[in-house]
């Protein structure tokens, strides 16, 4: 179980940092809202953002605002990171150069990433030791 939960922690994780080295263009925001998720334990907040960028020509549609699909009980930076990308605005996108179609609006890893990674930690201790 714990594997699992590395799984779902460090797949994301490593993409956002591979993201670091792709080439970046100029989209446009096409939409961007705040999205909420209301659950038994709570409500969760996320983005839903849409943009178009060029890469040689062509044109493509991404969707992703980071590689892990962040939500948060806090709504302040998904109200912030929407603030800052309003539908028209000019936004830098990351795109893989090797899948242009497989882009972000931001790379790299951010302290909510090294957050998870160390709550899992004495999981993997315990894990560990029972092998």
């Amino acid at each position: 179980m714990t594997l699992l939960f590395d799984g779902f922690i460090l797949a994301p994780a490593v993409r956002q940092v591979n993201a670091l080295r792709f080439p970046s263009t100029e989209g446009t925001m096409f939409a961007s809202e705040v999205t909420h998720h209301s659950a038994s334990d709570g409500s969760s907040h996320g983005v839903a953002m849409r943009y178009t960028y060029s890469v040689a020509g062509r044109e493509y549609e991404g969707q992703l605002y980071r590689y892990d699909k962040s939500t948060s009980s806090d709504s302040a930076w998904a109200r912030r990171a929407v603030a800052e990308r309003p539908p028209g605005r000019k936004v830098p996108v990351f795109y893989n150069p090797d899948d242009p179609a497989d882009a972000v609006l931001v790379p790299g890893i951010l302290g909510s990433d090294l957050f998870m990674l160390t709550l899992m930690t004495p999981f993997n201790a315990v894990m560990l030791a029972f092998m």
